[in-house]
């Protein structure tokens, strides 16, 4: 069953025509950086600075990756408060 659910996306990535093996495919993040690549488009940093490294960072300490999920949706269910300061998955 493994097996063959590796050739499915084996085959499945062929067909996208990307500079990328089904070993360095970790994520759809990898798919989407391959397929920028593959479109000649320069990852930020390696193109000519037309910003300073200190508003990039600005930029960078600004960005907030938050993450939200509902598994149970329009169900009454009990609540229990808990506080965690900087916990992540």
């Amino acid at each position: 069953m493994t097996a063959a659910l590796y050739q499915a996306a084996d085959t499945e990535l062929a067909k996208l025509q990307l500079p990328l093996t089904a070993p360095q495919a970790y994520s759809p993040a990898s798919l989407a950086k391959a397929t920028l690549a593959g479109l000649g488009v320069r990852p930020v940093l390696d193109r000519p600075p037309d910003t300073s490294p200190q508003l990039m960072g600005w930029a960078m300490s600004a960005f907030y990756g938050g993450r939200a999920e509902c598994h149970i949706r329009k169900t009454p269910v009990p609540v229990r408060l808990v506080d965690f300061t900087s916990t992540y998955p």
